[in-house]
């Protein structure tokens, strides 16, 4: 498993220096990596981050094999700020599921879903200015909302997350993320999560990053830790596209996921 884990890592990181060209920081945003950003969008200005995704997930149980393949066909979040160190934010995701299991060789489909997930609102405040070695920061807050919904068991949800970023050189940022969230319904379930993000290049148009995360950790060890890089494309100075994809490091993870998508301030 380690060994697998070690190839893994070694394929991201040849991915991201094939496609390392630059970080731009004209539009900075929220996707596609999954690191939320220290910065808010500017006051009077509406950022519309939208993309595609895919994730497949193989299984092995003691007399079947099954497969699970998630598509993401909308997955959105609009940002809008009200003062110049506040925005206010609001997402939402469509997801397609498909479970198959695998009988003697042959894959037959058991289930097929397609459900609006929660609609989750939130607010990010920019709190500190990076200066030295003391990084930019922010912190974030998000509630889902289960009756806009059409899950079943959509519980109510909350998160909160300090997000950091560091410039250090020219050419070179990081970011890192560091929050927790709860489930209700009398359950109460909290888990934490944590993410950091190197960009690498020079230019004005292409970036690229490398990230590595988790969404359900303790302090002995991860559940939960994947690997991601992607690119991105500054088409013109309010509209970006990006494409990325990543591999989970652990059993309890997807074994890869892919994403594209775009990012569009108005007014430019």
């Amino acid at each position: 498993m380690l060994t697998n884990s070690i190839y893994k890592c070694l394929l991201i990181s040849v991915l991201v220096f094939i496609f390392s060209f630059s970080w731009s920081q004209e539009l900075i945003t929220d996707r596609p990596d999954q690191t939320e950003s220290s910065a808010t969008v500017p006051k009077g200005s509406l950022q519309w981050e939208s993309g595609f995704w895919i994730e497949k997930d193989a299984k092995s149980l003691i007399y079947n094999d099954f497969q699970i393949n998630s598509m993401g066909i909308n997955s959105s979040l609009l940002r809008y700020g009200i003062l110049n160190n506040i925005e206010l934010r609001l997402g939402g995701n469509i997801v397609n599921t498909h479970l198959l299991f695998n009988r003697m060789g042959l894959l037959e489909t058991v289930s097929q879903t397609t459900d609006l997930e929660p609609i989750y609102t939130g607010i990010k405040f920019y709190i500190l200015e990076e200066s030295g070695f003391i990084p930019e920061l922010a912190i974030m807050g998000h509630v889902g909302i289960p009756k806009l919904s059409t899950l079943d068991n959509a519980d109510f949800a909350s998160d909160l997350t300090l997000a950091g970023s560091y410039s250090i050189s020219e050419s070179i940022g990081f970011g890192f993320n560091i929050g927790s969230h709860w489930s209700g319904n009398g359950i109460n379930y909290q888990d934490w999560f944590y993410s950091a993000v190197i960009g690498i290049g020079h230019g004005e148009k292409l970036s690229s990053f490398w990230e590595i995360y988790s969404w359900d950790f303790e302090l002995l060890g991860s559940k939960d830790l994947r690997v991601d890089a992607g690119i991105t494309y500054l088409l013109r100075s309010n509209f970006q596209l990006d494409f990325s994809g990543g591999l989970g490091l652990s059993e309890y993870n997807p074994d890869y996921f892919v994403s594209c998508g775009f990012s569009w301030r108005i007014p430019r």
